[in-house]
């Protein structure tokens, strides 16, 4: 079930997605937003539930996160930075994560139907379970999209992802991923 309600300066989204009969996540989400001239903010908040059996393993999380968003727009580019936080709570093993996110982000127009664009995202997790530390992850990724049409694009995209720790007290190691693509809209 979704719902929007847009006007020039205001938009409003929600949506309530079923959990039919523990097969899927229940989710619940609203977003705002509203533009002041070239500066575009907007913030959510989404709330889920997950009692999914897996392999004869029963699921029980409740998961909450909020998130708030600025764009920036200069001419054809533009500048965003977004703060997210999330709690993930695990009823069966009475933890939970909390992880805290920020990213930064621009498009730049090079051409009329190209545009190039690049980010990085630092997201900082810790666990209330025994034994745990603090966690880490960042990555930088860039791309370029090309519009061939109003209702098409494609996209390739390079990310690097910088050495990690879980709140396992993991290493994970950098590595570096490579991605192509194509939207369609209708």
């Amino acid at each position: 079930v979704k719902y929007a309600l847009d006007t020039e300066q205001f938009w409003l989204k929600a949506g309530y997605s079923f959990g039919e009969d523990n097969t899927n996540e229940e989710i619940r989400e609203v977003f705002v937003g509203k533009a002041f001239g070239d500066l575009s903010v907007h913030a959510g908040v989404l709330s889920s539930t997950n009692k999914i059996a897996v392999t004869g393993v029963a699921h029980d999380t409740e998961n909450l996160s909020f998130e708030f968003t600025g764009e920036y727009a200069l001419g054809e580019h533009t500048l965003g930075a977004t703060y997210y936080n999330n709690s993930n709570e695990d009823k069966a093993a009475n933890t939970t994560v909390d992880s805290h996110g920020i990213s930064l982000a621009g498009m730049f127009a090079v051409a009329n139907k190209t545009t190039l664009y690049s980010g990085y995202e630092l997201v900082l997790s810790s666990s209330d379970a025994a034994g745990t530390v603090d966690g880490d992850a960042s990555r930088f990724y860039a791309g370029v999209e090309y519009k061939f049409s109003k209702w098409a694009r494609v996209f390739a995209e390079g990310a690097y992802v910088f050495e990690e720790t879980t709140t396992a007290d993991a290493k994970v190691d950098s590595k570096t991923d490579f991605g192509l693509g194509a939207r369609f809209y209708w």
